[in-house]
Formats: C-alpha cells, sequence, structure tokens
C-alpha cells in the first residue's frame, strides 16, 4: 500500500484539481534527479543540486577526495533526493496556499485517489455541502 497526501486550493471545490503526492522514497527523484526537480518546478533545489555536483567536481580535481570518494557521496547525495523530493513538493504546495486536504492509501495513486474522492464525496454527502 502507497500513502499519499492530497493537497488543494482553499475553497476549490473540485476534486480534479486535488495534488497528490506520494509519500516515502521516490524512485524517479533518485534516478533522474534534476530532471524530476526541473518538471515538478522545484527551481532552488535544482540549483541547489547543481551546485553540489560542482562542488564533489571540483573537490576531485583538486584532489580533496578519490574516485571512490566521489562515488559513494553521490550515491548516497541521490538516495537523499529520493527520500526528500517528495517533502520538497508538499513544501512548495504550502508555500503556494495549498492546503492538506486529505490522506489516502491505494495499491497505486489511482487506487488512493479513488479513495479520497469518496471520502470527500461521503463527508460532503453528510454536511450537505457542495
Amino acid at each position: 500500500m502507497r500513502i499519499y497526501t492530497f493537497h488543494m486550493v482553499p475553497g476549490a471545490t473540485a476534486l480534479g484539481d486535488a495534488v497528490a503526492v506520494k509519500e516515502g522514497f521516490s524512485g524517479l527523484a533518485f534516478l533522474f534527479d534534476i530532471l524530476w526537480v526541473l518538471y515538478h518546478r522545484l527551481w532552488l533545489w535544482a540549483v541547489a543540486i547543481v551546485a553540489v555536483w560542482v562542488l564533489l567536481d571540483l573537490a576531485l580535481y583538486y584532489g580533496v577526495i578519490d574516485s571512490q570518494t566521489l562515488t559513494i557521496a553521490m550515491i548516497g547525495f541521490k538516495i537523499w533526493i529520493g527520500f526528500s523530493g517528495n517533502d520538497w513538493r508538499r513544501r512548495k504546495l504550502d508555500g503556494a496556499g495549498y492546503l492538506m486536504a486529505g490522506i489516502a492509501a491505494g495499491r497505486d495513486q489511482e487506487a488512493a485517489d479513488q479513495r479520497f474522492y469518496d471520502s470527500v464525496l461521503n463527508q460532503r454527502a453528510a454536511t450537505g455541502g457542495p
């Protein structure tokens, strides 16, 4: 089961406007770090990633670290990005004014979406809301 948080702009009533963000490790952020952050428009993190790459390459060039250490550092850095990427997305949504509208779990995002939509519709039916 995967867990997703759902974020919506305050006052939005269309469930299709909800943004789902998976909890936990992001394999795509791990594998395609810079492309992943650019796709999600996380500009400052893209700059930070490139800066770390440059610093590590300079450290290798000037003999501060060897190639083995560089490889270990890059793998560790990519693992950190994989574990942090979805949290970065949540912070960006919070900064853009989105509020967490709910949490749902499912075998995939489609199942979690369906559970979230069902819970919101049931809640609206119980309260008589839109």
